[in-house]
């Protein structure tokens, strides 16, 4: 009788959306880039949830006033998700594509990226923001995030964040 062990294979990820939109981690090991990627997904899920179970016009970031009739609203949120990073999170009402731009500055110092508009049944979301803290440094950063749908206006949202 001939016994033949099927070991696990070696599983791959395969990235559809393009290249990655954050920059590498320098200096950190793997297990360590590991740990903040699932720090920045953990608390882009917490948004997720505490954006969904609150109405839009209660959050201060809501890019459409009760007096304008524009069509989609986005409300950011950002926090130190870990020693070495900044996650940027994003709440897209009305809009199920296009792109994001975000925009970061500290100063003189300012860094941006992109993603694509990542639709959802309740809302949509930009695919994920992560910025290093190494590249703008401690201080009062000015987030801004801009919706370009592939139809009809961009809209556009600001705060600021304390970075210690």
């Amino acid at each position: 009788m001939r016994w033949s062990c099927f070991c696990a294979r070696k599983r791959h990820t395969i990235n559809l959306i393009g290249p990655e939109t954050t920059p590498t981690s320098e200096g950190l090991t793997k297990e360590q880039q590991g740990k903040v990627s699932k720090a920045n997904a953990d608390a882009k899920q917490v948004f997720l949830d505490e954006a969904s179970k609150n109405p839009p016009d209660k959050v201060s970031t809501d890019s459409s006033p009760n007096t304008s009739p524009q069509k989609g609203s986005l409300t950011l949120s950002a926090e130190k998700s870990s020693a070495t990073h900044v996650t940027v999170l994003t709440k897209i009402m009305d809009i199920t594509d296009g792109n994001c731009e975000l925009a970061v500055s500290n100063g003189t110092k300012n860094t941006t990226q992109t993603a694509p508009v990542i639709f959802q049944p309740e809302f949509s979301s930009c695919a994920g923001f992560s910025v290093p803290v190494s590249q703008l440094g401690t201080g009062q950063w000015v987030i801004s995030v801009t919706v370009k749908p592939v139809s009809g206006d961009s809209i556009n949202s600001k705060i600021e964040l304390r970075v210690d």
